[in-house]
């Protein structure tokens, strides 16, 4: 494998579905709740009403995030650092340089990525994730899937200065 790997990435229509039908069941879950109806008194229309705009702001948000990945590339380094952007360079070009957090995890599946920023010169990197992704096969094309869970286990590192 040579290094640097870039993986143009797209959205998975798979993702996108089983958000649709989940945040579904869960619509449909709030709409048999009886004390959530219009008929209740004002504070629980009100709270009715609030948890319906939550689940539609979380559809939409989840929506978004998957539909983002269009057009993204991560590019996987030697030295165990990844680097994500966009070739198209109106969407904001590179979107930075990034080292893995604890927590990586390859299911086989999919990967989820918590990915740091790097460390400023002469202090530690933080451990709060700046930025997670969670990948499927269908997310890139097939000979990239297996590159990706190789590197993930062996060339994936810590950022400096974070032991």
């Amino acid at each position: 494998m040579h290094f640097p790997l870039t993986i143009p990435l797209w959205p998975s229509r798979v993702v996108m579905a089983s958000i649709s039908a989940v945040h579904a069941a869960a619509g449909l879950a709030l709409f048999h709740v009886p004390s959530l109806s219009v008929l209740q008194p004002a504070p629980l229309r009100t709270l009715g009403l609030l948890l319906w705009i939550a689940l539609l702001g979380s559809l939409l948000h989840a929506l978004r995030r998957e539909r983002a990945k269009r057009g993204l590339a991560l590019v996987l380094h030697g030295d165990g650092g990844l680097g994500l952007g966009c070739g198209n360079e109106s969407r904001g070009g590179w979107a930075g340089d990034y080292w893995l957090g604890a927590g990586a995890v390859d299911f086989g599946w999919a990967v989820w990525l918590p990915l740091l920023g790097p460390a400023a010169e002469g202090e530690r990197a933080s451990r709060r994730p700046r930025r997670r992704l969670m990948l499927l096969r269908a997310n890139m094309a097939a000979a990239h899937w297996r590159p990706l869970r190789i590197w993930l286990r062996h060339k994936a590192a810590s950022p400096p200065g974070s032991a």
